[in-house]
């Protein structure tokens, strides 16, 4: 709520630069696959692109209420999703709005996206899940989960399953077919809102952050719930690297906690720039099939 976006050096801890943003309250934040653009997003109704060290940034307009979440296509192109009910996609060099998904009937949550397949999966205060062909632009999917707002939703790459989380504390999984892979259909993963999920590639964990201020994990194949780490406030957002091997956890409490997926403990906190003496991001060979067995050994 400072009005700021901090890009860190996660190995370091240290922060790397500080962007100043016209919205105090930003509420989604994004870097391209190549990692030389940002994009940050809020109560200002527009995402707003910032590349490498240029002082100049780019705003791209089209939405009328807050966007809630940001996600890269390529390093050119950006969708973001509204308070408005609509998902939007954005040229990050022409500002143009190259596409516009129409479905929702309340405020759009959380975006993902898998690139290989073309599909968008969303999540809303309608209480859908909807999946979304980014080729066609139209919706191929839609499913009800539970009697309150889905937060955030995830895509697990290589298992092509999908990952939702509701205001109930509760947890919906479905596969490539779109079929609950949780018996009954739901899985209660806290007494308290579930404001983020990660899925990992594999499908096998769940990552959830929760209002209570917990981070949940939860083993796919065995059904069990653990809780990974809990910090001084509610968490608003849970997210995988790339490679699968750390967890980055972002909390009220203005820290965000790197973690070794493999290890699960410990974990680099930043907060204002400064970080703990140990890495744990220090492993970045650790696969997240390793993480399955030291989260619940």
């Amino acid at each position: 709520q400072d009005g700021k976006a901090i890009v860190v050096d996660v190995v370091k801890g240290t922060s790397e630069k500080v962007v100043s943003l016209k919205s105090s309250w930003v509420m989604a934040v994004g870097a391209s696959p190549n990692g030389q653009r940002i994009a940050t997003a809020g109560l200002d109704n527009m995402v707003t692109i910032k590349d490498g060290d240029n002082e100049e940034s780019v705003e791209l307009k089209g939405h009328s209420g807050y966007v809630s979440c940001i996600r890269f296509e390529s390093d050119a192109s950006v969708w973001s999703c509204s308070g408005d009910s609509t998902i939007r996609k954005f040229d990050c060099e022409t500002k143009v709005n190259t596409a516009t998904l129409e479905g929702h009937t309340a405020d759009v949550m959380g975006i993902d996206i898998d690139n290989q397949r073309g599909l968008i999966v969303s999540g809303g205060c309608d209480r859908s899940v909807k999946i979304w062909s980014t080729k066609d632009e139209k919706c191929i999917k839609s499913l009800t989960c539970g009697e309150t707002d889905i937060n955030s939703v995830s895509f697990a790459k290589e298992a092509k399953s999908i990952a939702a989380v509701n205001d109930d504390g509760e947890l919906f999984l479905y596969d490539k077919d779109y079929k609950t892979l949780i018996e009954g259909g739901k899985k209660k993963i806290s007494d308290s809102s579930c404001n983020s999920v990660a899925i990992s590639a594999n499908g096998k964990m769940v990552y959830v952050g929760c209002s209570d201020s917990t981070v949940m994990a939860f083993n796919v194949e065995s059904g069990e719930v653990r809780t990974l780490m809990s910090t001084s406030q509610r968490v608003s957002n849970v997210s995988i690297s790339p490679d699968g091997a750390s967890l980055a956890i972002a909390s009220w409490d203005m820290s965000v906690t790197i973690c070794s997926i493999r290890k699960c403990v410990g974990g680099n906190t930043l907060a204002g720039g400064a970080a703990g003496e140990d890495s744990a991001f220090r492993s970045p060979s650790s696969s997240e099939d390793e993480g399955v067995g030291g989260l619940f050994e």
